[in-house]
C-alpha cells in the first residue's frame, strides 16, 4: 500500500538505506554522486577490469553435426553405451583440451559426451586444479596458526623408538 497525498497521487518517500536514517557509504556500491565503483577500478573479487586470457567461443551447429557424425552419435567416454539419438539423451559438447589451458574451438578439440560423463570429466579437472593449488600452498607452509601444526610452528618431531608415538 502506498501513501497518497491530498490529490490522490502517491506521495514521494525519502529513501533510507540504513537504520540511522541516511546513506551510509562504505564504498560497496553505487550511491548518490558516486562515479567510481570499487569493481570498476579493479579492486576486490571478480573485478570488471580483469579480462580472461582466452575468449570462449560457442560451438556452432556445423561443428556439433560434424562431431556427432565423427562419433557415430555416441558418447566419447570409453565403454559408454549412450546413443544420443536412440536414447533421447542430449549431448554435451566439451573441449578435449580446455580453452583456458590453450585449447581451441575446432572440431578436432571438441567431443560429445553424455551429461553424466561431462560432469564427471569437469569434476576431475577441477579436482586436479584444487590438488595442485593445495600442494603449492603446502610447500609454502611452515606451520603456524593455520598450518596444521601447533600455534607457534610445525608439529614436534616424534621418535620412532617410542611405541606410543610420543
Amino acid at each position: 500500500m502506498d501513501d497518497f497525498n491530498i490529490w490522490g497521487t502517491p506521495s514521494k518517500k525519502k529513501k533510507q538505506d540504513n537504520i540511522f536514517g541516511g546513506y551510509l557509504d562504505l564504498g560497496l556500491g553505487p550511491k548518490r554522486g558516486r562515479t567510481k565503483n570499487p569493481i570498476d577500478i579493479g579492486i576486490g573479487f571478480g573485478s570488471a577490469k580483469e579480462k580472461p586470457e582466452y575468449e570462449r567461443v560457442p560451438v556452432t551447429a556445423e561443428q556439433k553435426k560434424a562431431v556427432l557424425f565423427r562419433q557415430k552419435d555416441k558418447c566419447a567416454w570409453p565403454n559408454c553405451r549412450v546413443h544420443f539419438h536412440r536414447d533421447g539423451v542430449p549431448p554435451h559438447f566439451d573441449h578435449i583440451k580446455r580453452v583456458d589451458k590453450g585449447g581451441i574451438s575446432s572440431i578436432s578439440n571438441i567431443q560429445a559426451l553424455c551429461p553424466n560423463h561431462h560432469q564427471l570429466k569437469t569434476h576431475k579437472e577441477n579436482l586436479k586444479e584444487v590438488e595442485k593449488t593445495r600442494k603449492k600452498a603446502k610447500k609454502k607452509d611452515n606451520g603456524g596458526l593455520f598450518g596444521g601444526g601447533t600455534l607457534f610452528g610445525p608439529p614436534p618431531k616424534r621418535s620412532k623408538n617410542n611405541s606410543f608415538g610420543l
